[in-house]
């Protein structure tokens, strides 16, 4: 029988009460449990998670182990400060936490899911594509991530997925392969096909879901392609693109993930209110467009080319910025100084 403990969150609005069990982190207990907690990452890197023990013991991962921290009942000294997606509870506890108690009611609940790894490709640029089966289906937003853990007792990481099937079990992923990574080479081999994973999700609060009166623009870097085919697959499945523009930047190594450009290329082919341009660190063929005649190529950053673009009327859009962290804090910092943007419109989501 799995062990469980009582987990109650104070926040500054309400108390919240959760049940936190065996395996599972106290965030993935409270979100399981529709605690509004505030979380980004949910991989403790950010610490938009840190909340304060003022009861109970934990086991906290430090990066390389997992050391216990306590703090008993009667001591007067101040709780220490946790990550809550980096902490397992060994007894009851109680902690002083920051909340979101104005969460939008349409941000699906996660839960764990048991998973198998169906199929692994090879894009190009250092990208693979992932097919993961679900042992149930898995309702999320575009833009959403899962976490995914590859083997017993290791350690889960964030992926964004790459469809959006809400009725399969079905997902993709677009995964940059890091040797050094924790997950990333396990999941990326070939030999890897029939896995069994461990899967927790959906997470994520910068989803894509623009109010009625917006268009969305996306600028995303090498693996956050994810966010943008799922977001370009809501958009023609909604019938978003209808009325509405969807303007799609991807800052990317080089033009070898074809297989990827040519979705991108059918699609605007097909949906004129979709725009999509390749921005590369190699400058472009001329067989580039050549293959792909519907879409743009430039060489350099996203941020660089789309502060320019002339047919994008800043009023009346919302971003979307997804990439490695000096990707994204570089296009937020260019958006505020070149086009008339209001940070409100804004979302990003970072990664490592």
């Amino acid at each position: 029988m799995q062990q469980e403990h009582s987990i109650l969150f104070k926040s500054k609005v309400n108390d919240y009460a959760a049940v936190a069990v065996e395996g599972e982190s106290v965030l993935q207990a409270g979100l399981r449990q529709s605690v509004p907690l505030s979380y980004h990452c949910a991989s403790g890197s950010c610490g938009s998670c840190k909340a304060r023990l003022v009861q109970g013991a934990l086991n906290v991962y430090t990066g390389a182990d997992f050391i216990q921290v306590s703090h008993p009942v009667g001591q007067t000294s101040v709780g220490p400060e946790v990550h809550l997606c980096q902490s397992h509870a060994v007894t009851d506890c109680i902690f002083e936490a920051s909340c979101d108690d104005k969460a939008p009611a349409e941000l699906p609940t996660p839960k764990h899911y048991v998973a198998l790894l169906k199929d692994v490709q090879s894009l190009g640029s250092g990208l693979h594509r992932l097919l993961v089966e679900f042992d149930d289906a898995v309702r999320f937003l575009p833009g959403q991530y899962v976490m995914l853990d590859a083997k017993a007792g290791g350690r889960a990481r964030a992926y964004s997925v790459a469809n959006f099937e809400q009725n399969s079990r079905q997902l993709e992923f677009i995964l940059s392969c890091n040797p050094n990574g924790a997950v990333s080479p396990l999941l990326c081999d070939a030999n890897s096909i029939g896995r069994e994973l461990r899967g927790y999700g959906p997470l994520g609060k910068a989803y894509v879901l623009p109010k009625p009166d917006k268009e969305l623009v996306m600028l995303v870097g090498g693996s956050g392609v994810s966010v943008a085919l799922s977001a370009l697959q809501w958009a023609i499945s909604t019938q978003y693109t209808q009325h509405r523009r969807l303007t799609i930047f991807w800052g990317v190594r080089d033009t070898s993930p074809v297989d990827l450009i040519r979705v991108f290329n059918r699609c605007v082919a097909t949906h004129p209110n979709i725009q999509v341009a390749i921005c590369s660190d190699v400058a472009p063929s001329a067989q580039d467009s050549v293959q792909f005649p519907h879409v743009d190529f430039f060489e350099g950053y996203p941020a660089d080319h789309i502060v320019n673009d002339a047919s994008i009327s800043w009023e009346d859009k919302e971003v979307y910025i997804s990439g490695p962290p000096p990707m994204v804090d570089y296009t937020v910092r260019q958006l505020m100084i070149n086009t008339e943007i209001d940070l409100a419109d804004v979302k990003c989501d970072s990664f490592v």
